[in-house]
This record gives structure tokens, C-alpha cells and sequence, in this order.
């Protein structure tokens, strides 16, 4: 859920600063907001169609290029405008991503396991078009698309349970050898999963003793595996996140010592039998 709010806070930023939000969208009428659904992917053509608050516009199929697709259709609730009623603008409607773009939707919608961390991608929401909402529609849609720094990517396949293919590993994230972040799909040595381990007060963040990495991670990585990881070769990290309060570690997985950078997810990589 982190990471879709930080994504939220995000949006803004890859186009830029974005002036086109408020402006009549384009293709008025062409697809209601109340008929939009899940599975549905969206192609634009300019930085103004893809930053609008609204997009009415036919979907594309999935297999053609696109940028987003829509995961989540709902309903926003009654005290989603502003005061006075108005079609809630750029920075509101940001807020109702936080909220109403539920982490949890996304990741189900992507294919992923409870250990699964889904990362590099993007929540866009869209919202009835001003002409719309005076008419009193309320339907909004949730939007996932790759991220990159500047950009919006264009893709060619489904997002749908994409992280239960090979595919996916473009948006989990794993570590190179710098301890940089990177898709799981380039060369890494450290592959995250999704997990939250408390740190006990007798356990310094700072240098968190790898005996009591082994004995809290080593359940959560064996379930992400799918295979007891003592087992493998495979190491077990925990990396402090201090400044949650309290303290939290997240449990990562290791290459084995020695071992090269390798590319692709390690869990789909074991679970197939190739490790």
C-alpha cells in the first residue's frame, strides 16, 4: 500500500508540471464514465490526453499499444467534490487515488502472491469529465501503468496476473550489486519481498544480527519461494527501516555467495525448477 501512495504522490510528476487537468477533456461523450470497465486498456496519442483528469476515449485491445489499463471501476462517494460540489481538481483527486486506487486491488489485479512486492508501476485515476459530473455521473476508474522517470511506457500485453509469468519481473524489484533498485528483470544479486518484520528493542536496526534475520525471514522467503529456503542455496537478508515507528525490517533473498548477478525473479526461477 506504500508504494501506490507514493505512486499517487507521483502522477503529477511524469509529465511534469501538468496544466492540462482542468481543461475540457478530449473525445467528449465518445465512452461514458459509467460504462468504463476492468480489463480495458487506454491509448494516448498526446501528453495532454494522458495527464487529463478524464478519458472518455474508445479502449484500445490489450495486445496493440497502450499505456494504461484499467484495474478498479467504482464509485466515488458523495463527499468526494469540493465544497461547493465542483468536480474535484488535480490535487483532490491525487487524495481519492490514495484512497480509492486500494493498493490491494492492484496487486490481485497483477497476479500477486501475499509475499509478492509489486513495484515499478504507476496508479493513474480518472474522473467523470466536468460535463459529467453537472450531470451528477460519480463513476471513477483506476488506471496501473508501467512507470519511468519522465515518461509513460507503451506496452503491447495485459497487466492482468502478470507478475504470475515471466513478464512480471519487469515490475518486481530486486537489487543490483550496489544496492541500487532496479526490475527483476536486469542484472541483480537480492530480490525484495513483501514483508514487515518487527524489530525487538534488544535488536539494533543498525546491524541487525544475521541469526536473527535467519530465524524471523526464513518462513516469509520459504513461502515466497515456495520451497523451504535452508534448502538452497539462497541467502536470507533483513534491511532496517528505522525510521518506521516503530522499527520494521523487510526481508530480502541473496544470490549465493559468489554466485553472479542473474536476471529474472528468483521465486519464479526456483519454482519452475531451474534453481
Amino acid at each position: 500500500m506504500a508504494r501506490i501512495i507514493a505512486l499517487a504522490g507521483a502522477i503529477l510528476a511524469i509529465w511534469g508540471t501538468v496544466v492540462a487537468w482542468d481543461i475540457q477533456d478530449p473525445y467528449e461523450g465518445a465512452v461514458r464514465s459509467d460504462s468504463q470497465q476492468v480489463g480495458t486498456c487506454h491509448e494516448f496519442q498526446t501528453e495532454f490526453e494522458a495527464s487529463s483528469l478524464s478519458d472518455v476515449a474508445p479502449p484500445v485491445p490489450c495486445d496493440q499499444p497502450h499505456q494504461t489499463e484499467t484495474y478498479l471501476v467504482g464509485e466515488l462517494p458523495e463527499d468526494a467534490g469540493t465544497v461547493d460540489g465542483e468536480r474535484p481538481g488535480r490535487e483532490a483527486t491525487v487524495a481519492l487515488t490514495r484512497e480509492l486506487c486500494d493498493g490491494s486491488q492492484l496487486a490481485a489485479y497483477l497476479g500477486a502472491e501475499y509475499y509478492d512486492e509489486h513495484w515499478f508501476v504507476a496508479a493513474w485515476p480518472r474522473v467523470p469529465t466536468p460535463q459529467e459530473w453537472a450531470r451528477g455521473e460519480r463513476m471513477y476508474r483506476c488506471d496501473v501503468s508501467p512507470s519511468a522517470e519522465g515518461q509513460l511506457p507503451t506496452m503491447a500485453q495485459s497487466m492482468k496476473d502478470i507478475l504470475r509469468t515471466r513478464a512480471g519481473d519487469d515490475f518486481r524489484r530486486c537489487f543490483d550489486a550496489v544496492g541500487v533498485a532496479v526490475p527483476c528483470s536486469r542484472e541483480h544479486v537480492a530480490e525484495s519481498v513483501r514483508s514487515w518484520v518487527p524489530i525487538p528493542g534488544d535488536v539494533d536496526p543498525a546491524a541487525i544480527p544475521q541469526e536473527w534475520a535467519e530465524r524471523s525471514c526464513t518462513p516469509i522467503v520459504s513461502e515466497f519461494l515456495g520451497r523451504d529456503v535452508r534448502r538452497t542455496d539462497y541467502r536470507i537478508q533483513a534491511v532496517a527501516y528505522p525510521d518506521v515507528t516503530p522499527a520494521v525490517a523487510q526481508c530480502r533473498l541473496l544470490v549465493p555467495a559468489g554466485a553472479q548477478p542473474i536476471i529474472g525473479s528468483l521465486s519464479t526461477t526456483i519454482r519452475e525448477g531451474e534453481a
